[in-house]
């Protein structure tokens, strides 16, 4: 964990980038710049997630936060495997329940 922030900074920044992915996807017709803006968007909530502490994170089990944080690292890694449908699809639909459970743990690390 990055000592100079405490977890609530990290989770904000997640919830912060999870709610621009999906305010960005919603929009009727996306064109190149709106997919790049999602994927970064995607990739700084996996960076920030990775500097939460385990147990922090286990209080909302029912989010795969590995799953969250190995997507960060394929899209900066292997940036050339991404298919674009299904980073669409993560960021319509499985950014809201996200952004739920971030707001559920900034509340109970406030």
């Amino acid at each position: 964990m990055n000592a100079e922030r405490p977890p609530r900074s990290w989770l904000t920044d997640a919830r912060d980038y999870a709610g621009e992915a999906y305010r960005i996807a919603q929009g009727g017709s996306l064109d190149r710049r709106d997919y790049l803006a999602i994927r970064y968007c995607l990739m700084a909530v996996g960076e920030a997630l990775d500097w939460v502490q385990e147990d922090v994170l286990a209080a909302e089990g029912g989010i795969p936060w590995r799953k969250i944080i190995a997507l960060r690292h394929r899209l900066v890694h292997g940036y050339w495997l991404i298919d674009q449908e299904i980073i669409l699809e993560i960021a319509r639909n499985e950014t809201a329940p996200l952004i739920s459970a971030l707001d559920r743990l900034i509340g109970r690390n406030a």
